[in-house]
């Protein structure tokens, strides 16, 4: 199954996208917008 992690600096998941559908993968708008939240 497709999976997509970010994982910050403190080894914490700050963003998961998980699909059973195998077709569908994660926006990377989504990825960035985890990484700039989390940065704040």
């Amino acid at each position: 199954m497709p999976t997509t992690y970010v994982i910050n600096k403190n080894l914490e998941i700050i963003f998961a996208f998980i699909d059973e559908d195998y077709t569908k993968r994660c926006e990377p708008k989504d990825i960035l917008d985890a990484i700039k939240n989390d940065s704040k």
